[in-house]
């Protein structure tokens, strides 16, 4: 994984390693680091200990520290062709892509230089080397395109479920508001009705009381 450099930082032992603010830093094992104050790292060659409140790790929606083999193909299950992750194990990371009901992993190879590769193409960090193979296939054989992260994938199924449930919630709230307002309706013709034929009674009760005065 990448870090950004938020300050600059002057080794003081041999197993530090010093770099300027807005430097970039390759940082290793990150998941196995989470409880120390400090992140093995590299910079051009250079490898050395870093302290975490002087960086910034660039969190990415495909990278998942803690995974293996067995978790990446469960992530990994019934998703559409493309979709991908990368997880490391001991400083090497795997990547991990669905494509036509299946899953294909490759290493990502590491030089005596600190480039990144699949195959020919080289490059400074796994950030780039996944950029790059989102237009150009990671097989030799296959023309296979990492088109999407599990996690994006995933996210875009929670935000689709919750526009449905919303949608869902509207039109209730909709029907319930129709609902209360025929139902309101209905009472003040019925009350309507009510109040005609209390005023009919009353006219009747008039007509009656004429009645018996003429007979007096």
């Amino acid at each position: 994984m990448e870090a950004l450099a938020l300050y600059s930082f002057t080794a003081e032992r041999e197993d530090e390693l010093s770099f300027s603010q807005g430097a970039v830093l390759k940082i290793y094992d990150l998941a196995k680091q989470a409880e120390s104050g400090w992140f093995k790292a590299e910079k051009d060659g250079n490898e050395g200990k870093v302290p975490k409140n002087y960086v910034q790790i660039k969190t990415q929606d495909w990278f998942f520290p803690e995974a293996d083999e067995g978790e990446a193909t469960e992530m990994l299950k019934d998703t559409p062709d493309g979709t991908f992750l990368v997880y490391e194990n001991q400083n090497e990371f795997t990547l991990t892509v669905r494509f036509q009901g299946g899953l294909h992993s490759f290493k990502v190879l590491r030089d005596s230089n600190g480039k990144y590769f699949l195959w020919l193409v080289k490059f400074n960090s796994v950030n780039e080397l996944i950029d790059y193979h989102k237009t150009s296939s990671v097989s030799r054989t296959q023309d296979i395109f990492l088109v999407s992260s599990v996690k994006a994938l995933i996210m875009a199924i929670v935000m689709m479920l919750r526009r449905r449930t919303r949608k869902k919630r509207k039109k209730k709230k909709k029907k319930k508001k129709e609902k209360r307002k025929k139902k309101k309706k209905k009472m003040m013709m019925m009350m309507m009705t009510m109040m005609m034929m209390m005023m009919d009674d009353d006219d009747d009760d008039d007509d009656d009381d004429d009645d018996d005065d003429r007979e007096q």
